[in-house]
């Protein structure tokens, strides 16, 4: 039980730092979140950004691998997503640009 209290003391400091380091006080600069709560959402925000970003880069990977390798039609999209669970953390559908070829999300774009 004290090692747990202990890990969860160190995290909350290692974050406190961390945040203090950033610029993230109350004195923030421009731009930079103002208390610590604006910072874990920037924090998830990015992080959503970067999943969903992945996410794309894996479909799109997965739609040219079944194009150039399936015998008869290879999945669509949908099939795909529905397939391997891929969801959007912002709640974004994921589409096929037909432009670009580039797999698209509604919430972050390509």
């Amino acid at each position: 039980m004290r090692t747990r209290t202990m890990r969860i003391a160190a995290c909350v400091l290692a974050v406190a730092v961390a945040i203090s380091l950033a610029g993230c006080s109350s004195g923030a600069k421009d731009g930079a979140p103002a208390n610590l709560g604006d910072a874990v959402g920037t924090a998830k925000d990015n992080a959503s950004i970067a999943t969903c970003r992945t996410n794309r880069a894996t479909l799109g990977q997965l739609l040219s691998t079944s194009a150039s390798t399936a015998e008869g039609t290879p999945p669509t999209l949908a099939q795909l997503v529905a397939e391997n669970k891929v969801i959007c953390p912002s709640g974004g559908a994921y589409s096929l640009n037909a432009a670009t070829g580039k797999v698209a999300c509604s919430v972050h774009g390509e």
